[in-house]
Protein backbone atom coordinates (compact mmCIF):
# COMPACT_ATOMS: atom_id res chain seq x y z
CA UNK A 1 0.00 0.00 0.00
CA UNK A 2 1.46 3.58 -0.88
CA UNK A 3 1.45 6.20 1.61
CA UNK A 4 -1.86 7.49 -0.59
CA UNK A 5 -3.58 4.33 0.51
CA UNK A 6 -3.49 3.00 -3.32
CA UNK A 7 -2.22 -0.41 -3.39
CA UNK A 8 1.15 -1.41 -5.14
CA UNK A 9 1.93 -4.49 -6.89
CA UNK A 10 5.55 -5.83 -7.28
CA UNK A 11 5.70 -7.58 -10.61
CA UNK A 12 8.41 -9.15 -12.71
CA UNK A 13 8.75 -8.28 -16.87
CA UNK A 14 10.35 -10.35 -19.32
CA UNK A 15 10.50 -9.71 -23.27
CA UNK A 16 11.35 -12.15 -25.82
CA UNK A 17 13.98 -12.90 -28.15
CA UNK A 18 12.48 -10.70 -30.48
CA UNK A 19 10.40 -8.84 -28.07
CA UNK A 20 6.91 -11.06 -29.83
CA UNK A 21 5.78 -11.98 -26.32
CA UNK A 22 6.18 -10.40 -22.80
CA UNK A 23 5.81 -12.44 -20.23
CA UNK A 24 4.61 -11.11 -16.10
CA UNK A 25 4.19 -12.09 -12.77
CA UNK A 26 3.33 -10.05 -9.87
CA UNK A 27 2.09 -10.28 -6.41
CA UNK A 28 -0.69 -13.39 -6.07
CA UNK A 29 1.83 -15.50 -8.13
CA UNK A 30 0.05 -15.14 -11.24
CA UNK A 31 1.92 -15.71 -14.43
CA UNK A 32 0.67 -13.95 -18.02
CA UNK A 33 2.44 -14.84 -21.61
CA UNK A 34 1.26 -11.86 -23.48
CA UNK A 35 1.50 -11.45 -27.55
CA UNK A 36 2.84 -8.09 -28.56
CA UNK A 37 2.26 -8.85 -32.17
CA UNK A 38 -1.79 -9.97 -31.68
CA UNK A 39 -2.26 -8.55 -28.41
CA UNK A 40 -4.25 -11.75 -27.29
CA UNK A 41 -3.17 -13.39 -23.82
CA UNK A 42 -1.21 -16.85 -25.24
CA UNK A 43 -1.04 -18.08 -21.65
CA UNK A 44 -1.88 -17.96 -18.27
CA UNK A 45 -2.01 -19.49 -15.08
CA UNK A 46 -2.97 -18.44 -11.79
CA UNK A 47 -1.02 -19.13 -8.12
CA UNK A 48 1.69 -20.78 -9.45
CA UNK A 49 4.01 -19.57 -6.34
CA UNK A 50 1.63 -19.62 -3.18
CA UNK A 51 2.99 -15.56 -2.85
CA UNK A 52 4.76 -13.57 -5.19
CA UNK A 53 6.61 -14.21 -8.58
CA UNK A 54 10.50 -12.64 -8.19
CA UNK A 55 12.00 -13.06 -11.33
CA UNK A 56 10.86 -14.55 -15.30
CA UNK A 57 13.56 -15.08 -17.91
CA UNK A 58 12.16 -15.96 -21.67
CA UNK A 59 15.18 -18.44 -23.20
CA UNK A 60 15.80 -18.53 -26.69
CA UNK A 61 14.23 -21.53 -27.62
CA UNK A 62 10.69 -20.06 -26.22
CA UNK A 63 10.66 -21.53 -22.85
CA UNK A 64 9.98 -19.34 -19.77
CA UNK A 65 11.81 -19.84 -16.07
CA UNK A 66 9.50 -18.49 -13.57
CA UNK A 67 11.36 -17.79 -9.81
CA UNK A 68 9.16 -17.07 -6.98
CA UNK A 69 8.14 -17.77 -3.58
CA UNK A 70 6.05 -20.99 -2.79
CA UNK A 71 6.08 -20.33 1.04
CA UNK A 72 7.23 -18.13 3.68
CA UNK A 73 10.84 -17.57 3.27
CA UNK A 74 11.10 -20.53 0.04
CA UNK A 75 11.52 -20.07 -2.81
CA UNK A 76 11.35 -22.02 -6.14
CA UNK A 77 11.53 -22.01 -9.84
CA UNK A 78 9.89 -23.79 -13.01
CA UNK A 79 10.74 -23.64 -15.76
CA UNK A 80 7.17 -23.76 -18.58
CA UNK A 81 6.80 -25.21 -22.00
Amino acid sequence: MSSLGIPVLSAALALSQYNSYEVSGGDEGTIIVHSTKTGIVEYRADNVFANFVLGLCCLPNGSVVAYGEVADGDNASLKFP
